[in-house]
C-alpha cells in the first residue's frame, strides 16, 4: 500500500507494482497485484476512477506528455491506451483500447516525440513501438489502402479530407 501523511491514505488492494505522476502533477496512478490501475488526486489522496481492463496484475503505467492519455502493461501481456480517464464523459467500465500484445510481460513503457509514439519493452529484451496519435494512425492507414489495393484517387482525396477535418479538432 502506498500511505503519506495526517491528510489521508492512498492504498491499493496488495502490493503496488508502479507508480506514475501526471505531467502537471495534479493525479497519480497506481498498479498493483490486481487487474486495475487507480487514479488518485494528488492534493487529496482521493480516488478519482479506476482503469479496469486487464487480465492479469499490471505492473507499469505511464502517462502521456499532456496528461490526456494514460497507458498500461502487465503480466497479461498487453498494453492498454485509456484516453481521458476520469474526464467527463469516461467511465470506470471502460477497459481500455488494446494497442499491442506480447510474448512476454511488458516492463517497461515510455511515450516519445511529444506523445505520438509508445516504446515498450519485455522481459524478453524486446522494444516495441506503437503509433498512438490519431492523425498519424490515419494518415498511415490512408496510405497503405492506396498502396495495397487499386483504390481510385476519389477515395484517397475523401481519407485525406477526413483526416484534414479530424485535425482542426481540439
Amino acid at each position: 500500500a502506498v500511505r503519506d501523511g495526517p491528510e489521508g491514505t492512498v492504498s491499493d488492494d496488495g502490493m503496488v507494482y508502479a507508480v506514475a505522476f501526471s505531467p502537471d502533477g495534479q493525479r497519480f496512478a497506481t498498479a498493483g497485484t490486481d487487474p486495475c490501475v487507480r487514479l488518485w488526486w494528488a492534493a487529496t489522496r482521493t480516488l478519482q476512477t479506476s482503469l479496469c481492463g486487464h487480465l492479469a496484475p499490471v505492473t507499469v503505467v505511464a502517462f502521456s506528455p499532456d496528461g490526456r492519455r494514460v497507458v498500461t502493461a502487465g503480466k497479461d501481456s498487453t498494453i492498454r491506451l485509456w484516453i481521458d480517464p476520469g474526464g467527463e464523459g469516461t467511465s470506470s467500465e471502460h477497459d481500455g483500447l488494446v494497442l499491442g500484445t506480447h510474448a512476454t510481460e511488458i516492463i517497461a513503457l515510455r511515450f516519445v516525440d511529444e506523445g505520438r509514439w509508445l516504446l515498450g519493452g519485455s522481459a524478453d529484451g524486446a522494444v516495441d513501438a506503437w503509433m498512438v496519435d490519431p492523425q498519424q494512425r490515419m494518415r498511415f492507414a490512408c496510405m497503405a489502402i492506396a498502396r495495397i489495393h487499386d483504390v481510385p484517387d476519389a477515395v484517397v482525396e475523401i481519407c485525406n479530407t477526413v483526416r484534414s477535418d479530424r485535425a482542426s479538432e481540439p
